[in-house]
Order: C-alpha cells, then sequence, then structure tokens
C-alpha cells in the first residue's frame, strides 16, 4: 500500500507547477515533539534563516532532497542558517516508529534538527501552504522563513533544481546582509 501511495506521491510532486510566492505576511509557528526528545520550536530559530524540510520516511522525492539539505545546512549553519526537518510518520508515538525516523536519519546523514509532525504544527503547515485539510498535502514540502520569522518562500512537492533554487535565495540573503547600508 506504500509503495502505491508513494509512487502516487512521486507522479504528483514531480508533476507540481514551481513553487508558490509566500505573501510576505505569513508565518510558520510550530511547536512539536523533538526526535531527540523534549520540544522543538519555531522560536528556537529566532534571528536564524530556517528552511523546514516537510517529509517521510517512506518518500521517495524526500530521499531526493534531504542530501542537499544535508550539504545546505553545512555549508551555512555558521551564517545563521538552519535546516529543520520534520517528520510526518504516522507511528512516531511509539519506540517503534520512532527509532524507524531514527534509523531513516542515520541513513541520510541528517545532522539538523528533526521534529514530529502533530495536529497543531499540520494545522499551521495547511494555513501556511494554502492546503486542503481534507486532502492533505504533498511531500515533500520546504519552506524559507526568513530572520524575521516571515515565511519568504513555499515549495508544495518537488522539482528539480528545487535545491539551486533555496541555495540562490539563501546566498542572495547572506550577500544582501553583508552589504554596508546605503549601497546597492
Amino acid at each position: 500500500m506504500r509503495t502505491l501511495a508513494c509512487a502516487i506521491a512521486l507522479g504528483v510532486a514531480l508533476s507540481l507547477p514551481a513553487p508558490v510566492p509566500a505573501a510576505s505576511s505569513l508565518r510558520f509557528p510550530f511547536r512539536t515533539p523533538s526526535l531527540s526528545g523534549g520540544i522543538i520550536s519555531s522560536e528556537d530559530f529566532k534571528g536564524k534563516i530556517v528552511v523546514v524540510d516537510v517529509w517521510a520516511t517512506w518518500c521517495v522525492p524526500c530521499r531526493v532532497v534531504i542530501p542537499h539539505l544535508v550539504k545546505l545546512h553545512g555549508k551555512y549553519k555558521d551564517k545563521g542558517v538552519v535546516v529543520v526537518g520534520l517528520s510526518t510518520d504516522e507511528d512516531t508515538e511509539t519506540d517503534e516508529g520512532r527509532e524507524n525516523v531514527r534509523k531513516f536519519t542515520r541513513e541520510m546523514g541528517i545532522d539538523y534538527p528533526i521534529g514530529l509532525m502533530n495536529p497543531e504544527t499540520y494545522l499551521m503547515l495547511a494555513r501556511v501552504m494554502g492546503f486542503n485539510l481534507e486532502e492533505g498535502f504533498s511531500i515533500p514540502t520546504t519552506l524559507v522563513v526568513g530572520r524575521n520569522g516571515m515565511v519568504l518562500k513555499r515549495y508544495p512537492g518537488y522539482f528539480y533544481g528545487q535545491e539551486e533554487e533555496i541555495e540562490k535565495l539563501i546566498t542572495g540573503i547572506l550577500e544582501s546582509e553583508a552589504k554596508p547600508p546605503g549601497k546597492p
């Protein structure tokens, strides 16, 4: 069943149009259980550029984008950029489900914070992305959030070249921050 669902999700994700531009008034506040224990919250990343990646262990397109996000996180973490993963796996309330997610993060080399989707975060994601709650959403879903907490870009699904577009957005922000005030 998961194979069929994954194949459908892959087909839908790869056929999606270019990302929808985010409205500058949107925020993505979240507070969810952390894979490492405790809570992970958008408040933990105030003042940082945050790339939020929503994925599942069974999602093929997620396996395509995650290695790029691992590299991105390593390359820019010293410049105030952080990647945060949110697992949508359904069984993470159990020890076995959490261990499945831990195994996946080790396999993928993920070294950034991982949260576990909960109903409140799901509702907030649906609001920010404009998803119909009855239909759900595609994964991966990626958000880029500015240092001021505002959503800069939303990526429903995956498309070829998405990684490069995200990195260009981040480097553009970092370059503009490096320029002295008043200089073009």
